[in-house]
């Protein structure tokens, strides 16, 4: 699609570009959208992902304390972002 829409001269949505992520905190942004499904039922907007479910994740892939709270650290700031954008589109009817 993207291709199409440059070919076209047509811009290309700044969500559709994926950012460059540092070899380091790949396994960061693996965790997250991982984790992106567990998050709970929400009345309108999306949920947070839930603390613990970020832990069973540390746990499963044998994190140690460390790694685990740096996970964390991680996730909730992408989950920040994700929050903010996906819950103003909601906000303005925007649901896609």
């Amino acid at each position: 699609m993207i291709k199409r829409r440059k070919a076209r001269g047509r811009p290309i949505p700044k969500e559709w570009i994926q950012p460059q992520v540092k070899p380091h905190l790949q396994f960061a942004v693996n965790a997250f959208y991982a984790l992106n499904s567990e998050r709970y039922p929400a009345m309108s907007g999306v949920a947070p992902i839930p603390w613990s479910r970020v832990m069973m994740y540390g746990d499963r892939y044998c994190y140690n304390d460390n790694q685990t709270e740096g996970l964390w650290a991680c996730v909730r700031e992408m989950d920040t972002v994700y929050l903010r954008y996906h819950n103003s589109k909601v906000k303005r009817g925007k649901t896609r």
